[in-house]
């Protein structure tokens, strides 16, 4: 009898996955790798690593995940859709399921099963993806299973703007030791009615220098000008 394995490779937005089964169904092996935006190359290797444990048996492969299609057309191998590859093995494998939810590196799906199928995906923000919890795990400097351990001995829950990454990641990082602002108010008795605040401009590291300099520049540059500046206005 032939030796066969049926292998499943999931390229996605940040990783390769690879798990193979026997004809039973058991997993034999599995490996995961990100792929720093070189999918080609990295697919090619984990194959190499495949074909090392497996080069006496006969191999059944299809590719699914966002970044698969191209790497399928280019190995010639058979590409399926990974909402639809997903909807498959749940209706298979566990078809009591209610709803799925999977967290992609740059997606979000949900797939609600019932009489009739429905599937939403998230659209222009990658909030609460896979690639954002990385980016707080780094943060944290942790691991995204970190996140978990970090979480179970909480003490206090701090909010972040939860509905946006890119604000999220404002709201998390380090606690400052020092006021980093630095501001001018003019004179009562000045012409010039000139107020200026800079909120911490360099960050953790040299905020309040940052701010100085940037606010003793603005001050010096628009004093200097004033009388341009209302000219221009008039004109």
């Amino acid at each position: 009898m032939e030796k066969v394995i049926h292998v499943g490779i999931d390229v996605g937005s940040t990783t390769v996955k690879i798990v193979v089964m026997d004809h039973n169904l058991d997993i034999l092996y599995k490996t995961y790798k990100r792929h720093f935006s070189d999918t080609k190359n990295t697919v090619c290797k984990c194959l190499e690593e495949l074909i090392d444990n497996f080069e006496d048996y006969e191999m059944t492969i299809a590719l699914t995940g966002s970044g698969a299609l191209s790497v399928s057309e280019f190995l010639g191998l058979p590409f399926i859709q990974e909402v639809v590859a997903c909807k498959r093995v749940v209706e298979k494998y566990i078809p009591e399921t209610d709803v799925v939810i999977e967290l992609g590196g740059e997606d979000a799906k949900i797939i609600y099963f019932g009489k009739s199928i429905e599937q939403r995906m998230n659209g222009t923000c990658a909030g609460g993806t896979g690639a954002f919890l990385d980016q707080m795990a780094t943060l944290l400097n942790t691991t995204t299973p970190g996140l978990n351990e970090l979480a179970k001995d909480y003490n206090t829950i701090y909010p972040i703007a939860s509905r946006c990454g890119v604000f999220a990641k404002t709201d998390i990082g380090k606690a400052r030791e020092m006021n980093q602002d630095y501001y001018y108010i003019a004179p009562e008795n000045s012409p010039l009615k000139l107020y200026i605040l800079a909120d911490g401009m360099g960050g953790y590291n040299g905020g309040e220098i940052a701010s100085k300099l940037a606010t003793e520049s603005a001050k010096s540059y628009i004093e200097n000008n004033f009388e341009q500046i209302e000219h221009n206005k008039e004109a």
